[in-house]
């Protein structure tokens, strides 16, 4: 399949893509994660999958992945490494981003940090806790198939969360 690029995002002043790609020209050695130092793309670290979003928290960066060895949400760890945010999640994450002070992945999960969520969840920094995102009890639409509900892509614009996906319901504000 042809290399793709799902999420791009911003840490430490540097531009970050995701994706699915082991190469940019003719750099080879990378694994699904990029920066751009302004001449080239350089490979930040390892995972074993395709990575769908990223986002920088408290100076930190975090990934959500198709990662089953990194919990698929993980936390880079400065020097290459990722590390599962407090166990990660069940099922893929799909999307990250921060609101409210609080990391907030999406996917297609029912658990995180082996905490019930749904398809969206919470993590605190200071506590390394996840939570339900909300209580609002997220249904499939007809005829898709478990996990029963998927959330596809987060995005905070001007301290307003915004989500999208497959699922049935609105999710309280």
């Amino acid at each position: 399949s042809l290399p793709r690029i799902y999420n791009l995002s911003e840490h430490n002043g540097q531009l970050v893509a995701v994706g699915e790609f082991n190469r940019s020209g003719a750099n080879a050695n990378f694994a699904n994660i990029a920066t751009w130092d302004g001449a080239r793309w350089n490979p930040l670290g390892q995972v074993d999958g395709p990575v769908y979003g990223a986002a920088s928290y408290r100076g930190q960066l975090f990934i959500a992945g198709d990662l089953v060895n990194y919990g698929n949400i993980a936390q880079y760890d400065g020097i290459g490494g990722y590390t599962a945010a407090t166990f990660g999640t069940d099922g893929p994450g799909l999307a990250v981003d921060v609101f409210q002070d609080n990391l907030v992945a999406g996917g297609a999960f029912l658990f995180a940090g082996g905490v019930s969520t749904g398809p969206i969840a919470k993590w605190n920094y200071d506590t390394e806790t996840w939570s339900a995102f909300s209580s609002q009890t997220f249904t499939p639409p007809p005829g898709m198939p478990p996990p029963p509900a998927q959330v596809n892509v987060i995005r905070v614009i001007e301290g307003t969360l915004y989500i999208g996906g497959n699922w049935v319901g609105v999710v309280p504000g």
